[in-house]
């Protein structure tokens, strides 16, 4: 317990650690920014290394010759393979920067490698920027740096497109680099025509090339012969939007599904990367990119646990049908801190305030599921991360701008995006009382013989 407290007055020094500028140097000096797409942008700062995200931000944004009115949609960010935090306006970039090991060791203690990753200092949109901030036409400087997000997570599989929207939107990306002049020869040297990981098992890689081709010599010789940059990068994001995963913040954690076959039920642990925004939640198996499950604002909720021995995890409540969940109360699970997405409030025109993340890690507010539904459409999954509370703070956030905004979120029901859920994957709500009362069985004996033993109690 004594190493525990140590720990956590050593985090919480840390964090307050990065809202002063002490120890950073205040020379004049030029740092870099980088864009979604691996450009850096120089910005000479006067006070040195001791800018704030704030300041940063800003004069970057100018540089880009982004209209001042679109600034709230975009943010400084910190990242490397493992970890992607965005700065709060007052937070100090380079002191982040400085304590990355150290946030790392603390988030993933058995991540043997995190001593080689470098944070690298990132431009993208603001992770409270959710769609609905979007329904207009942009200058171009504010359309490519949307552009450059929404290509990102295409090519990574965050933004789920299909293969004939892939197909469009990698035609595009010809259009652009090369307007009229592209050959089939350079599609695989073109960033943006990678074909997604997600879509490996739906076409194979010569055949996705060919068709991109195919629909960029049609295009170039109808509809986008007289197309501005501008109207093309505009087009990309229009069927960026059309999707269920556009503009998602991410999340890992683990995932530890039972599968059948076996007298024990051994479980392997996956990799999952949780995805929320205005019109969600999917959570992905990171590195098949299969999708486990995608469910609708209104038909899921999520509640954060702490644990002495297995640490924060989260449960995700939903209805398989994608009927809306009902809820019982929101009640507080521990002292509530400076929370990771903040509640989003209006300003005297009746506006919605955009509000900004912070990097630190408080389980608060979580949504009961009502105890006497017996429904056997409401389902449980539980995932581990020590982002736990990040995931519960973000799903508050968007379940709040969604009840705000019900004329938008009554607009975006037609979009694409299946209701996904495994039956073979999911817990009965019911069971989950059981589950709570053989916690120590469970953290204690794990794996396959926890199962068993579970199953036993049950019967």
């Amino acid at each position: 317990d004594d190493e525990g407290e140590e720990e956590e007055d050593k985090m919480n020094y840390l964090l307050k650690s990065v809202r002063s500028s002490k120890h950073l140097s205040t020379k004049e000096c030029t740092v870099y920014v980088t864009l979604m797409n691996q450009q850096e942008v120089p910005v000479d700062s006067v006070n040195g290394f001791a800018i704030t995200a704030e300041e940063l931000l800003k004069q970057t944004l100018s540089l880009l010759t982004v209209d001042e009115e679109d600034w709230h949609l975009f943010g400084i960010w910190i990242a490397s393979y493992s970890l992607h935090l965005p700065c709060k306006k007052h937070h100090f970039p380079f002191k982040m920067m400085k304590i990355w090991d150290t946030l790392l060791s603390d988030l993933y203690r058995d991540h043997a490698d995190f001593e080689e990753e470098i944070p690298v200092l990132y431009l993208r949109k603001s992770p409270s920027a959710y769609v609905g901030l979007e329904n207009r036409l942009f200058t171009e400087g504010t359309t490519k740096l949307l552009f450059l997000e929404l290509t990102s997570q295409v090519i990574n599989s965050e933004c789920l497109v299909d293969v004939a929207d892939a197909v469009e939107m990698g035609a595009v990306q010809l259009a652009l680099n090369y307007e009229s002049e592209a050959k089939p020869e350079d599609i695989p040297e073109t960033s943006g025509c990678e074909r997604p990981p997600h879509l490996l098992k739906a076409i194979k890689e010569k055949v996705f090339f060919a068709n991109m081709f195919d629909f960029y010599t049609k295009k170039m010789s109808g509809d986008w012969s007289n197309s501005s940059s501008l109207e093309l990068m505009q087009n990309y994001i229009n069927i960026g939007q059309q999707y269920s995963s556009y503009g998602c913040v991410c999340f890992f954690g683990i995932y530890r599904p039972e599968v059948e076959g076996t007298i024990m039920r051994i479980q392997r642990d996956i990799t999952a990367r949780i995805m929320l925004n205005f019109d969600g939640i999917t959570v992905q198996d990171d590195e098949t990119k299969k999708v486990i499950l995608f469910m609708p604002t209104l038909s899921f909720a999520i509640d954060g646990f702490e644990d002495e021995e297995e640490g924060n995890f989260f449960g995700i409540t939903y209805n398989c049908n994608g009927d809306e969940l009902s809820l019982a109360r929101r009640s507080p699970k521990t002292a509530i801190s400076e929370t990771s997405l903040s509640i989003p409030k209006k300003n005297s025109e009746g506006e919605l305030m955009s509000v900004t993340d912070t990097i630190k890690p408080s389980m608060h507010l979580s949504v009961e599921s009502s105890s006497d539904n017996e429904d056997d459409s409401v389902r449980e999954m539980v995932i581990y991360s020590k982002q736990a509370s990040l995931v519960v703070d973000a799903a508050m956030f968007f379940k709040t701008v969604y009840s705000q905004n019900k004329r938008y979120a009554n607009m975006r029901q037609g979009i694409k995006g299946d209701i996904i859920c495994s039956e073979m994957n999911a817990k009965k709500v019911a069971e989950r009382g059981m589950r709570k009362s053989m916690a120590n069985v469970y953290n204690s004996i794990r794996g396959g013989f926890a199962n068993l033993t579970l199953r036993r109690a049950r019967n």
